[in-house]
């Protein structure tokens, strides 16, 4: 069996499949099946992963898990079983999975005055969002059936909107709101 020639391509590492390609045996030699090998445990063992017929001469290996992964090929015929090919290897790496529960504070601010320059703070609130949850946040002013600021939350930036506190302003009804809506880590 020595001119079974292993030859391993391996797709971008992230797709995590393996594709194993290998120089068919001389056709007098009549093989008749190829054992993929692959080396597996502590302390590393060969076990077979996978009988193919004699005519085939690559196998895709699909869902590789991360880590390194090494392989070897034998031949077989009505004699027997040839010695395993040179090992070729491979490596999959761990990709870490995405950060949950991030939480943003948002700070709501309500300002009035008489002139759009010169404005009091009315209140100020700090709400954490966790992201997991989130979507998109408003703050909006009302009139009715009283002068109100409210933040909202919607699940797109048309909505529908759905106050996650409001807060009444004071009955003396200035010129000038302002409301605002602020993000922070």
């Amino acid at each position: 069996m020595k001119y079974l020639l292993p030859f391993l391509l391996s797709l971008p590492a992230f797709a995590a499949d393996h594709i194993v390609s290998w120089s068919p045996n001389p056709t007098n030699e009549q093989v008749s099946a190829y054992v993929l090998y692959e080396q597996m445990g502590n302390p590393p063992v060969w076990s077979a992963r996978q009988t193919l017929g004699g005519s085939v001469t690559t196998v895709t290996l699909l869902s590789v898990a991360p880590g390194w992964h090494t392989y070897s090929i034998s031949a077989s015929n009505a004699v027997g079983l040839s010695a395993m090919s040179q090992p070729v290897s491979a490596f999959v790496p761990a990709f870490p999975s995405p950060p949950t529960n991030v939480i943003i504070q948002l700070r709501a601010s309500i300002e009035s005055g008489t002139t759009p320059t010169q404005l009091n703070n009315l209140a100020q609130y700090w709400l954490p969002i966790v992201t997991d949850r989130a979507g998109c946040y408003r703050t909006a002013l009302t009139a009715d059936p009283h002068l109100a600021a409210s933040v909202q939350s919607g699940g797109s930036p048309l909505g529908p909107w759905i106050d996650i506190f409001s807060i009444p302003l004071p009955p003396e009804n200035p010129p000038f709101y302002r409301a605002t809506l602020l993000a922070t880590k």
